[in-house]
């Protein structure tokens, strides 16, 4: 088949497939070519040295006090009211301060909550407000006779 020096074909012939011998390198639109373009994800230059400003801002262990903390106030802020959650919460918490005060308010609320959910005739949740208390060293008598009812 004759070829016109365009690569196209002449009149009366038959379409052929012509190939550049060397592909355009671009990738932008140029040729066709649904091949990725190769310089789009450049290698880094092997040469270049990380900077200091590289290094994570944060350090894994600078996230942990701030964990303990939150643990701390949300002991605080659940103890007059779920004393088992306070009781999850007191196990994360460091602050010997904020725990003592958690643990204050959980003896303070927890016989209340035990003997009403007694009294309305769920005593494995007063059960387990009675367990909460105790782990966390907030046990009394009183939390102890909310309980007597619940066989």
């Amino acid at each position: 088949i004759p070829e016109s020096d365009g690569g196209g074909i002449t009149a009366g012939g038959t379409a052929t497939e012509v190939k550049p011998e060397n592909p355009p390198s671009t990738g932008s639109g140029g040729g066709g070519s649904t091949e990725p373009d190769s310089s789009a994800t450049a290698e880094p230059d092997p040469t270049t040295k990380p900077t200091a400003t590289s290094k994570p801002t944060s350090q894994p262990t600078s996230t942990k006090p701030a964990g303990n903390a939150a643990a701390c106030d949300q002991c605080i802020a659940v103890a007059g009211s779920s004393p088992a959650a306070a009781a999850n919460y007191y196990r994360q918490c460091t602050d010997a301060g904020k725990k003592a005060t958690c643990q204050s308010k959980v003896r303070a609320s927890a016989p209340n909550a035990a003997r009403a959910a007694a009294f309305n005739g769920n005593c494995s949740a007063a059960k387990g407000i009675v367990a909460a208390a105790n782990a966390m060293g907030a046990g009394s008598g009183a939390l102890n006779a909310a309980v007597k009812t619940c066989k």
